[in-house]
């Protein structure tokens, strides 16, 4: 997951940052009908690339949204500033 968002980030930037969370949704609804379309038939590699693309963009709704802080946050026992 991590080396597929530095190869995105190497070529956009960090530019889903400043997407709305109903785009991200978007992104994560269309990342789970690439699943279901290479999962049935199984299609081996392109399985793999459409569940880390999904992964990936529910992370990014989770980051937007302010989740990944709370959880830092959780996880450490200190506030992330």
């Amino acid at each position: 997951m991590e080396q597929r968002l530095r190869d995105k980030d190497a070529d956009k930037g960090q530019g889903w940052k400043r997407k709305t969370d109903i785009s991200l949704t978007v992104n994560v609804c269309t990342a789970a009908r690439d699943i279901e379309q290479s999962l049935f038939p199984h299609k081996g590699e392109r399985s793999i690339k459409s569940l880390v693309d999904m992964s990936n963009h529910c992370m990014m709704l989770a980051d937007v949204l302010g989740a990944l802080s709370e959880a830092t946050e959780i996880i450490s026992g200190e506030p992330q500033h």
